[in-house]
């Protein structure tokens, strides 16, 4: 468990490198448009990085069979978009009503 843990930890730091080294020098390019409001990649990061621990952690290795992965991954995605917006809603209600 030690050395997939030490892999895990390798493996996202250079995903965020070069993910975020690309976006840094493309993002214009892709969108077409001012990035306004670009949300930083290693918080993305430590998610997939929790993900993927423990799916090695929970079947000792990754489970056969892409559909409950694909699965596990969608409800996960969905569960931390609504409390991503939720969190963002309260923040930006709490400073509105703070600023008043």
């Amino acid at each position: 468990m030690n050395s997939a843990n030490i892999l895990c930890i390798i493996l996202s730091g250079l995903c965020m490198s070069i993910f975020g080294i690309f976006l840094f020098f493309s993002h214009g390019r892709i969108l077409m448009v001012p990035l306004r409001y670009f949300l930083p990649i290693p918080p993305i990061a430590v998610a997939s990085y929790v993900f993927a621990y423990n799916l090695i952690k929970d079947f000792d290795g990754v489970p056969q069979g892409n559909p409950f992965l694909m699965l596990e991954l969608v409800k996960s995605t969905v569960a931390a978009g609504m409390i991503f917006g939720l969190i963002t809603a309260v923040i930006i209600f709490a400073i509105k009503l703070l600023g008043n």
